[in-house]
């Protein structure tokens, strides 16, 4: 029986969740990491969060031997820190912060977004990097908060594709560090890490126990996606991980950035022959105030959605009780009875079980990513064969 212990740091909290082959959750811990989205915060306070709260679950869990431990990322959030030591040197920038992007940057738009699918945003990994580079020495290294954490646990110096993707400094297409982008914003891409696959075994830790593979990395919000197994292009998600999102399934083929609907990696793995990666691509927007406040913006977002896929959407899980009580999905329901709608009960622990099938297909290529997921069911179901 393969358990896994699945990390998801948060904004305020760690949570961590000891996860099962069948997807039974044996033990669910949260450690209190105090920040606000848009402040900068202590890394060791995130860093305590982490370890606390994997303690704590493996103990309710019956301290069971684990078989992997797997962590998600913040996806755009940075630090500063001394490689040699993994001493932090700066405080954690956050997803919600932003740094002003020169003059000269914005004059580049139009290549960033062919290079990486992103539009130009100060809340992406890259202006808050270039910031922090310019205030940290020589001997600091500057990257996404993941790739400390890592480090931390097993000394890699790595990040997984879809945090990269968030960089604004990832050839999408390549799917591999871009020597252009990095340097718009003054970075030197043989300081960035080892980008990996989402499955890639990348070490060993005793940080929670006995010595145990770190495997399973994904931005919180892909990993959400994957764990709903949501696998298929013209499935989406819309959430609350640090604020409102939505992602959907495009497939193994680049879509346009447009409109507002980002392109980034949903996650990569390597095919069962061992030979070759693949990249499975996702369209994302962050959908502040869709829920309640304007409403008939998710109906807009998923018909941009349609229009950049060629296929409309046809399955959605959002993140309940809030959406299944809020007027965009009144919205939805009205308006588009052929797409089926399920209501979940958190997005953090979907991400914890995407982290942990992650992990389950590092430990054993043979298995399929719909063999190696197992999704919660959700609470309700609206729409198209919602009897079935």
């Amino acid at each position: 029986m393969t358990v896994v212990l699945a990390v998801v740091p948060g904004m305020f909290n760690a949570a961590a969740i000891v996860i099962d082959e069948r997807g039974t959750i044996l033990g669910h811990a949260e450690s209190p990491s105090p920040g606000s989205r848009h402040d900068p915060r202590d890394p060791e306070m995130l860093w305590r969060s982490v370890v606390d709260a994997g303690c704590r679950a493996v103990s309710e869990a019956g301290r069971p031997t684990l078989d992997a431990v797997g962590v998600s990322s913040r996806g755009e959030t940075v630090l500063a820190w001394d490689r040699s030591t993994g001493a932090s040197r700066s405080p954690v920038l956050s997803r919600g912060d932003r740094r002003p992007v020169e003059d000269g940057i914005r004059a580049q738009i139009d290549q960033l977004t062919r290079i990486t699918g992103l539009e130009l945003d100060s809340s992406l990994g890259a202006p808050k990097m270039a910031w922090l580079r310019r205030r940290a020495t020589d001997h600091d290294v500057v990257t996404t908060a993941d790739t400390w954490v890592v480090h931390r646990l097993c000394g890699a110096f790595v990040t997984d594709a879809t945090t990269a993707a968030r960089t604004l400094l990832l050839d999408v297409r390549r799917v591999g560090w871009s020597i252009d982008a990095a340097a718009i914003f003054g970075l030197d891409v043989a300081q960035l890490p080892r980008i990996v696959e989402c499955a890639h075994v990348v070490g060993t830790t005793d940080a929670f126990g006995r010595e145990t593979p770190v495997v399973g990395l994904a931005v919180d919000r892909h990993a959400a996606l994957f764990g709903a197994g949501l696998l298929d292009p013209g499935a989406a998600r819309a959430g609350d991980l640090d604020g409102s999102y939505f992602v959907a399934v495009a497939g193994p083929h680049v879509p346009r950035a447009h409109g507002g609907l980002d392109v980034g990696v949903a996650w990569q793995l390597t095919d069962p022959s061992g030979m070759r990666l693949n990249a499975t691509y996702l369209l994302c927007a962050r959908a502040t105030d869709v829920r309640d406040t304007r409403p008939e913006s998710t109906t807009e977002l998923l018909r941009r959605a349609d229009e950049q896929l060629g296929r409309p959407i046809r399955r959605l899980r959002v993140d309940g009780p809030e959406w299944a009580l809020s007027r965009a999905l009144e919205q939805l329901r009205r308006t588009t009875p052929e797409l089926r709608i399920e209501v979940d009960g958190s997005s953090v622990t979907l991400a914890a079980h995407g982290i942990a099938a992650l992990a389950r297909i590092g430990l054993d290529s043979s298995i399929a990513p719909a063999q190696a997921v197992k999704p919660p069911a959700p609470i309700a179901i609206f729409g198209a064969q919602a009897g079935a």
